[in-house]
């Protein structure tokens, strides 16, 4: 019978007979006939690698002390930075590996108790590898510790800033210029002498400031270390404070208090020491 052209032939068809007599190949990654993948066994069986790897190193490092050629010996710490990041990052990775499973058999323990069983989420993973950090890092030299501290404060400041559009940032410091604009402008228009009054109460200000940084304060004023702080950036510093009694970015606020009291402390020392 034959067969019409007309008809469309399937796309998945078998187009030459296999004989039944040849065996099918397979793939052993994909075929549950291989068994199951032991991440544990895996790591057990070829932690032979990491020795190798180390010695990998240790020659490349013989190597670039060795070597005269600067095109050659960069190639070879470009090689020695790759194999030493890979590293690291194998180690962290083992390092969350082990949390999960001293996690799991606090949990089994818990369990065998009578507890009902409880898995963390990612979340709570996380939390555990960061505390964990913390605590391999307060063990080392603190100034690492300062610096990975501050790098996470960094990123997390730059987090809440992303939720603040830029027109709302600006806006924040346009109350407080369109308010003293106004009270210029109605300042203006209520006294004809008004240039001399602000001189006066301009100047007048000025010497009670020094007056009080002289006598009460002890200590020279924020003109004399920088003027555009003492001209521009202290109305700022003020309306800032209004913003924050108002509950504004209470963990901002809460960061600068830390290192104002930090620098507060410092000041003092070093006025004790002085003084002794």
């Amino acid at each position: 019978m034959e067969i019409s052209s007309k008809k469309p032939v399937g796309r998945f068809r078998q187009i030459v007979e296999i004989p039944s007599n040849i065996r099918k190949r397979r793939d052993p990654r994909f075929d549950d006939l291989s068994g199951k993948f032991n991440d544990d066994l895996f790591e057990k069986s070829y932690s032979f690698l990491n020795e190798y790897k180390k010695s990998e190193m240790e020659e490349i490092k013989k190597r670039i002390s060795k070597e005269k050629d600067p095109e050659e010996k960069q190639k070879l710490q470009q090689l020695l930075n790759k194999l030493q990041s890979r590293a690291a990052h194998e180690s962290n990775l083992n390092r969350k590996k082990q949390l999960k499973r001293e996690q799991k058999k606090k949990e089994r323990e818990l369990i065998a108790q009578g507890k009902s069983p409880f898995y963390l989420k990612k979340s709570e993973e996380k939390k555990l590898e960061l505390v964990d950090k913390f605590k391999k890092l307060q063990k080392s030299d603190s100034k690492v510790l300062d610096k990975v501290i501050e790098k996470r404060r960094k990123k997390n400041a730059s987090k809440e800033h992303r939720y603040i559009p830029f027109k709302r940032r600006e806006a924040l410091y346009t109350p407080l210029l369109l308010y003293m604009v106004y009270n210029a402008t109605n300042f203006a228009a209520s006294y004809p002498n008004h240039v001399s009054l602000a001189t006066i109460v301009h100047v007048s200000s000025w010497i009670i400031q020094f007056i009080g940084h002289g006598f009460f304060e002890k200590r020279s004023p924020a003109l004399k270390d920088n003027l555009v702080q003492a001209l521009l950036l202290a109305p700022l510093f003020v309306w800032l404070e209004v913003l924050f009694h108002l509950r504004y970015r209470s963990s901002l606020r809460q960061r600068v208090m830390n290192k104002v009291g930090v620098a507060i402390t410092k000041y003092k020392k070093g006025q004790r020491q002085t003084a002794e």
